[in-house]
């Protein structure tokens, strides 16, 4: 599913609760004058780009970061870069670029109990600049300097020229930012057993790499010729994963990607796949997969052009695991 889609199920509420499980574990970000990404496990649960690009830097929400927690030690992260890198007049300076004194990007996690409302809380982790500019990290209030860090220099600009998707707004993905990553660890008990928890671990050998492009080729025909029952059969593993941590009906999370209106509108035709544009994504411990895309991770090799009202891009991003040697579509 697209970036869209994952974030609207990520965010959704369960109205209903499962029998088999009573908690989600609910994280409520708040990012003023920054760029921040909140990741779970390496996955990425919510950003601010789009609003970093404006110029602004905010947001504020929760996510219901279930799915892709384990029961045991868990890993959150914070990445936060300063927001003058989304300004035209700062690329390609070569030299660090200042945060801004109030910048800051917060995260609360606790676990909502479905039957009677209540949250306890887990962690809250915060990052803010201290006195000499510099971002630090907060855990329950207080500065933590045993936590991991890490200071990256991403490149998010493949150059890619041949079949290009769309022409990517650059303005979205600064290159050569410098960012701050912090991570905790975390501990939770009475996660569901999910199925991607005993997945092999991604190796990146030659026979993985194929089997996984394999999987997506089969899928890129199922949607090229519309057959809609059969992705909804291979999707089933990662339907019953999202109805178990929203509560949700498996059907009415299918029916939310609204397939069956794309597959029906003017100009329907799927983007052919050039591998050379796309890399692997491997999160959570090598137990969750996938491809996107090199220039804007969030489109993958399941994209598509449609006509609706004006001509629109789609990306399905499936995320598999390798369980009993064989890839399975988990989220």
């Amino acid at each position: 599913m697209n970036n869209f889609l994952y974030l609207l199920l990520f965010w959704s509420i369960a109205v209903t609760a499962n029998e088999n499980h009573v908690f989600d574990i609910r994280t409520k970000f708040s990012m003023k004058n920054i760029f921040c990404a909140i990741e779970h496990n390496d996955v990425i649960g919510v950003d601010n780009r789009v609003s970093a690009a404006s110029g602004r830097g905010f947001g504020n929400g929760s996510v219901n970061s279930l799915l892709v927690l384990k029961n045991g030690e868990n890993t959150v992260t914070i990445t936060v870069a300063a927001l003058d890198w989304f300004n035209l007049e700062s690329k390609g300076t070569n030299k660090d670029i200042d945060f801004n004194s109030e910048s800051n990007c917060s995260l609360n996690i606790s676990k909502f109990n479905r039957n009677d409302g209540s949250m306890n809380p887990i962690i809250k982790f915060e990052v803010k600049i201290n006195k000499d500019g510099v971002p630090k990290a907060y855990v329950n209030g207080k500065l933590d300097n045993i936590l991991e860090k890490k200071v990256e220099t991403i490149e998010y600009s493949a150059g890619i020229i041949k079949n290009k998707i769309y022409d990517i707004d650059f303005s979205e993905f600064p290159h050569e930012m410098k960012v701050y990553k912090f991570s905790k660890k975390i501990s939770i008990n009475g996660v569901p057993d999910w199925n991607w928890d005993k997945a092999s671990e991604f190796n990146n050998s030659e026979e993985q790499l194929i089997r996984l492009k394999k999987e997506y080729l089969i899928r890129w025909e199922l949607y090229n010729s519309k057959n809609i029952n059969k992705i909804k059969e291979l999707m089933m593993p990662a339907l019953s994963n999202w109805s178990l941590a929203t509560g949700s009906e498996t059907n009415d999370i299918f029916n939310s990607y609204g397939l069956e209106g794309i597959f029906n509108s003017k100009s329907f035709n799927m983007h052919p796949i050039d591998w050379d544009n796309f890399e692997v994504k491997v999160m959570n411990d090598g137990k969750l997969v996938k491809m996107v895309y090199k220039d804007d991770p969030s489109f993958s090799p399941l994209t598509m052009n449609y006509f609706d009202e004006d001509e629109s891009v789609e990306a399905f991003s499936p995320v598999f695991s390798l369980i009993n040697n064989e890839w399975v579509e988990v989220l």
